[in-house]
């Protein structure tokens, strides 16, 4: 699943890529009016968990989002992002993941008037684990049976990305989801949630 996910992310790219030097713009920009790449900084709060037995944590994420223009309303949306995930497996304990998170979705982008633009997006992401811990609301409760949180964890994450936003002159905000579809540990089957709210502003 993994590596399907990622042939099919790398070939969306390289085809959005080769599209955007054709010309000087895009061969499917079509009517656009806007036919240049658009770049904004996004940032938000994660509610995250996995499942099927934990409790949700807050995290938060920042990045750099991307559209690019593909035919009239139509864009690929990529961007980098670190975003601090993960769960609460106990009562008294919280496991922290830290990643970098690689979407590439398409959107949708409507212009109710010159000043607001509805967005919606779906497609793939990709994950990094750059680190991991865990803690505990008691100062000396954690042992070596809990251990294995973080050094059972994998090191990549995949799944399915979408999410809905409003757009207002430069100012973003907007609602997303995550599903997992790779194991976050190496023995058990348990697989990322996370649903996000952020706020941006576009250049």
């Amino acid at each position: 699943m993994l590596k399907r996910l990622l042939f099919s992310a790398c070939a969306a790219l390289a085809l959005t890529l080769s599209a955007q030097q054709v010309g000087g713009g895009t061969v499917f920009a079509g009517d656009d009016t806007q036919r240049s790449v658009t770049f904004g900084i996004r940032a938000g709060m994660n509610l995250s968990k996995y499942t099927p037995i934990a409790s949700s944590k807050i995290g938060g994420n920042v990045g750099v989002n991307v559209d690019i223009p593909l035919y009239r309303g139509l864009y690929a949306q990529t961007g980098l992002y670190y975003s601090l995930k993960g769960a609460k497996p106990y009562d008294y304990a919280t496991l922290h993941i830290h990643y970098i998170h690689l979407p590439i979705l398409a959107s949708y982008h409507y212009n109710i008037n010159p000043n607001i633009q509805l967005q919606g997006s779906f497609g793939p992401y990709i994950a990094v684990k750059v680190g991991s811990s865990l803690s505990s609301k008691y100062s000396d409760y954690l042992d070596n049976d809990d251990l294995w949180l973080t050094k059972d964890l994998k090191t990549f994450d995949a799944g399915l990305q979408f999410g809905a936003g409003v757009l207002i002159n430069k100012i973003y905000a907007g609602l997303g989801y995550e599903i997992g579809l790779t194991k976050i540990f190496k023995e058990e089957g348990c697989h990322n949630r996370n649903f996000s709210i952020n706020v941006g502003y576009n250049f």
